[in-house]
């Protein structure tokens, strides 16, 4: 799952990506083969922008002037300017490139080939890619940690983590996890690590410092993908068959609360002020609009508007 700091979220199949500053969120379309542009004021698209062939992943840099999307179909990654909403370059990666993150920097992309079984690391300033990882079978999701030092990638056939040093590009360590790891978070501090296990239905919680298991959380029915407020409060699980969202207090290893869907949540993603989540639901193709202080759905996104719903007003 993309790490945020500066960021907000895309609305997409597999990640959710967006712009703070100019209340944009960007939604990556697997079945039209593009991204779609949403204002947050409205919640209403307002751009289209093509790409290549199953999009999946997205990820905007921290300077939020460029887009990442990993095409699943096309084995490449769409560079889209957020200036122009155009795609400026298309890269070609590793087979069936699914999750990405970018670094805090912004200089390099990691995007996990799930049926490559690597990572391909591209350079942004010459969009380049300059190393491809050999990591474990069926990598999917990948997340940065906050100093740049180490990328975490899910290899859901392995049912592990690779762990990347960033210095030498290579594999430090393979630590096991559930069954079926998807989604994966890191913590503000670097030190801990989240993993949702999809047919274990637990999220994984890895100690940084020793790189082992410390903990294993009971969720809802297949965990697909994870989100963390930025105070470190509560990790958030996007349970696809439990249509919830299971609400993790990071303090006791818990569910403390347990947010209802209905639309088979897949992908979910926080504003840096921690007042909203985004969760998209496969089941519909919609975005459901969740306000933090209450744990409470306040509005639907659909690709032909606005569904608000009931317990409160657009934010």
């Amino acid at each position: 799952m993309l790490r945020l700091a500066t960021l907000v979220a895309a609305i997409g199949w597999w990640t959710l990506s967006g712009c703070a500053t100019t209340g944009i969120v960007y939604n990556t379309n697997r079945n039209a083969d593009t991204v779609s542009v949403v204002s947050r004021a409205t919640y209403r698209v307002v751009d289209t922008i093509p790409v290549g062939r199953r999009p999946i992943g997205i990820a905007l840099n921290p300077a939020r002037t460029f887009a990442y999307a990993s095409n699943s179909g096309s084995d490449s990654v769409s560079v889209i300017s957020t200036a122009s909403n155009t795609v400026v370059e298309t890269l070609a990666v590793g087979a069936r490139p699914f999750g990405l993150d970018i670094n805090q920097t912004g200089t390099a992309v990691y995007v996990a080939n799930s049926e490559g079984d690597t990572v391909s690391i591209i350079d942004t300033a010459t969009n380049t890619v300059t190393a491809t990882v050999a990591v474990g079978s069926g990598p999917t999701g990948v997340a940065v940690d906050g100093a740049g030092t180490f990328v975490y990638v899910t290899n859901q056939l392995g049912d592990s983590v690779s762990r990347i040093s960033t210095a030498t590009n290579t594999v430090t360590a393979t630590i096991s996890v559930g069954k079926r790891p998807m989604g994966i978070a890191v913590n503000r501090t670097d030190s801990r690590v989240y993993v949702a296990n999809a047919d274990a239905d637990t999220v994984s919680v890895i100690g940084t410092a020793t790189g082992t298991v410390v903990g294993t959380i009971a969720v809802g029915i297949s965990p697909i993908d994870l989100a963390i407020d930025p105070s470190d409060t509560y990790v958030y699980a996007a349970n696809q068959r439990g249509n919830s969202i299971s609400v993790i207090s990071v303090a006791t290893n818990t569910v403390a609360r347990t947010i209802p869907l209905t639309e088979g949540p897949t992908a979910i993603v926080i504003d840096p002020d921690g007042t909203l989540l985004y969760a998209i639901n496969r089941l519909t193709n919609a975005v459901s609009v969740v306000r933090i202080a209450t744990h409470t759905v306040i509005a639907t996104i659909r690709e032909t508007g606005l569904e608000l719903a009931q317990g409160g007003p657009i934010p």
